[in-house]
């Protein structure tokens, strides 16, 4: 199943104004008639108010989805239900108005043990402590609903965050950060074709780079997609055409990062290529690893460098810190740093030789958020995502990545995973798998 419809493009549709992408959500909801946002969803508002419920539902759901095989943080509900009452983690259901029904009956009248509910849901979570203060991020993501279907839904609620009619979400987050699934759908497998369709046609969620962050269905890291859904997409134009220049030590990397902003805004940012040689980085970081044992196994664990902001009270020298996380057993080892600190070019080229690609960009962005009543205005500089899976675990492409790019630009994003993050494996560990259209 290939995306691509006489010629669209593959990776994300060019931003063309916040009214044209309203409007386009618009018409989508329109065609969908029997969509009711009332009977045919439950928001945050509703879950917070039992949100033991709310997480067993959700893990129920996304266990069935998933076939049992599903490793997210979803199981320790008491440090959950704390979260979703503090508003750090809010939880959205939709499906048929029966099935919702019956989950609005269940988190008035809570039960220990929930029945299973055939819907769909999502979760926005805190991505502050990873990305920095406004950043949200759209996960633990699946649905058993056979009747509605995701798009409408997910249309809805991206639209009301656009608009302002989700107010708190809008004021609270400038930024939705989401890795949406793009396998290929097999027999055993439910793939990502329909929901990579819905978030770049559908919600235009801007695409910057990829996410091979977490072991999915199979026991696989799959190469799932970075996205933003921002608030205000003007916020990211301005910046990219006043960003200082972002330098890297690797030419296809600096390639890679300007192919993606052209495609989202048609902006080319200043790329400086430098002759770095390799060296470890002394500058202040923090290791970040999931918050309990059971879970680093399956998911990825990120040094922050403090460049960008205060060193953290425990801050590590970068290079040691990336070596300590990449001993700690997480699936995918990640470093975030500054594009445009030209100091840390050689720290670019010493991880390239340890096995980390650039894989995803952040771009950069001048916006605000609320916070106890008050509006507090932000800016961010470019950061750059440099990934290594582990190195026993088989990464599964997107079932897109050999089809025929739609412009130079996705030839030249396609072209890049296909050489660079394919991952090479270790002697006697096995090969990385290799989607192909279909």
């Amino acid at each position: 199943m290939s995306s691509a419809r006489s010629g669209e493009p593959c990776l994300c549709v060019p931003y063309r104004g916040t009214d044209e992408m309203v409007q386009g959500m618009e018409r989508v909801l329109a065609g969908v008639p029997q969509f009711d946002p009332v009977a045919n969803c439950v928001g945050p508002a509703e879950t917070a108010q039992s949100p033991e419920v709310a997480l067993k539902v959700r893990l129920r759901i996304l266990l069935r989805a998933y076939r049992g095989d599903y490793h997210t943080d979803s199981f320790e509900f008491e440090r959950l239900a704390a979260q979703v009452r503090s508003g750090r983690e809010a939880i959205w259901f939709w499906g048929h108005k029966d099935e919702i029904a019956r989950l609005r009956q269940l988190l008035r009248e809570p039960t220990a043990e929930p029945p299973d509910l055939a819907l769909g849901t999502v979760t926005v979570l805190s991505a502050e402590e990873e990305f920095g203060l406004g950043y949200g991020e759209l996960c633990r993501s699946g649905s058993v609903d056979p009747t509605l279907g995701a798009k409408a839904p997910i249309v809805s609620r991206t639209l009301n965050y656009l608009n302002g009619r989700e107010t708190w979400l809008r004021e609270r987050y400038h930024t939705l950060i989401l890795a949406p699934r793009n396998r290929p759908s097999t027999a055993e497998v439910r793939g990502g074709e329909a929901i990579h369709r819905i978030h770049t046609h559908y919600v235009r969620s801007c695409f910057w780079g990829f996410a091979p962050f977490y072991v999915m269905q199979g026991g696989v890291i799959e190469q799932t997609e970075f996205r933003e859904s921002n608030r205000d997409p003007e916020e990211i134009l301005g910046a990219l055409r006043s960003s200082d220049p972002w330098v890297f030590a690797d030419a296809r990397e600096g390639a890679y990062a300007e192919a993606m902003a052209l495609l989202n805004f048609g902006v080319r940012p200043p790329i400086k290529i430098v002759d770095a040689a390799q060296s470890a980085s002394t500058t202040p970081s923090r290791l970040l690893l999931p918050p309990s044992e059971s879970l680093i196994a399956s998911n990825h664990g990120t040094v922050l460098l403090s460049s960008d902001g205060a060193p953290h009270a425990e801050a590590l020298a970068a290079h040691v810190a990336v070596e300590r996380l990449m001993e700690s057993g997480v699936c995918c080892s990640v470093v975030r740093m500054r594009l445009d600190d030209p100091t840390l070019a050689p720290f670019q080229a010493w991880l390239f030789a340890r096995g980390f690609r650039l894989t995803a960009v952040v771009p950069p962005k001048r916006t605000w958020v609320v916070r106890d009543g008050l509006r507090r205005d932000l800016a961010f500089p470019p950061l750059g995502l440099w990934s290594r899976p582990r190195p026993d675990l088989a990464v599964v492409q997107p079932y897109y990545l050999d089809q025929e790019a739609m412009s130079p630009d996705e030839a030249v994003v396609l072209e890049y995973v296909r050489d660079r993050l394919t991952f090479t494996s270790e002697p006697g560990m096995p090969a990385r798998v290799r989607a192909t259209s279909r």
